[in-house]
Formats: C-alpha cells, sequence, structure tokens
C-alpha cells in the first residue's frame, strides 16, 4: 500500500497495482468532476431539445390553427357560393 497525495491535497492509500496500472489516478476527486460535467452536459441537451420541441409544437399550431387546409377552404368557399345563389 502507498500514501499518495492527490493534486487535489486529498491523502489516499493506494495499492501499488492499481498505481503501476493506472487503474487509480485521483482520490476520487476526478470522478466527481467528471460526473457533474456529465450531469450539466446532459441537462442543457435536454433543454435544448425542449425548446425544439416547442419550437416545432408551435409551428404546427400555426399552420393547423392559422391556416386552414385546402379542402376546408374549397368547403367554405363552397358554403359561401351556396349562400349567395340562395
Amino acid at each position: 500500500m502507498w500514501d499518495c497525495l492527490c493534486d487535489c491535497g486529498k491523502r489516499s492509500r493506494v495499492d501499488g497495482s492499481s498505481l503501476r496500472t493506472g487503474r487509480t489516478q485521483s482520490c476520487g476527486c476526478k470522478r466527481k468532476e467528471t460526473s457533474k460535467e456529465n450531469i450539466a452536459k446532459a441537462r442543457s441537451a435536454k433543454v435544448a431539445s425542449n425548446s425544439r420541441l416547442a419550437e416545432a409544437r408551435e409551428k404546427i399550431y400555426r399552420v393547423i390553427f392559422s391556416e386552414p387546409c385546402a379542402a376546408l377552404k374549397r368547403f367554405l368557399k363552397q358554403m359561401r357560393s351556396k349562400r349567395r345563389s340562395e
């Protein structure tokens, strides 16, 4: 067992084979940092994804509710012409 001093300043006891193989590189602080970074990346990706979905939904609703489809336009045109002929 080796008494090691991490870059963060924390001391830990590590097995010699773990040091030789590179399995142990820090006291665990490196893993915590990486985990926090990954969580932050995942959150920002989720926010970006949600905003893209919201934009797509908005476009769809705009098309559906603001512009009637061709069939509805034809129907309304027929209804107007029937009213005029009566």
